[in-house]
């Protein structure tokens, strides 16, 4: 009797977390931009002054970028043989271009650069 309800149990988990399969359905929008990506430049700004910049490609670093028919990405950036992996969702801002919306890590997980660690040279 006890193993007949851990099996119905079991079952009924099973089945209330199928959830909704529409976010991983693919989204015409988004075929053109649908595979794996290298980036050839990758600029970054300074947040103390922003008409300082540095691309890191050329510093020797990748960023590659995997999209998903569904609209998920996972981006990873190689920095000094550091990775960091980042995943998220796209979406369309115009007819060429995509934001990256991270879901993980979230904002706050990520640490902030301090003055002596600055990727500005």
């Amino acid at each position: 009797m006890r193993r007949r309800w851990v099996g119905v149990i079991a079952l009924a988990v099973a089945l209330s977390s199928c959830g909704d399969n529409d976010a991983l359905a693919p989204d015409p929008s988004l075929a053109p931009f649908v595979g794996d990506w290298r980036a050839a430049s990758l600029v970054v700004a300074s947040p103390v002054a922003p008409d300082l910049s540095v691309d890191l490609i050329e510093l020797g670093s990748s960023f590659d970028l995997n999209i998903q028919r569904s609209g998920h990405y996972t981006a990873i950036l190689v920095f000094a043989g550091q990775g960091q992996t980042e995943i998220g969702q796209i979406s369309l801002s115009g007819p060429s271009a995509v934001i990256l919306d991270r879901e993980f890590p979230l904002p706050r997980e990520i640490s902030r650069p301090s003055c002596s660690t600055a990727l500005i040279a």
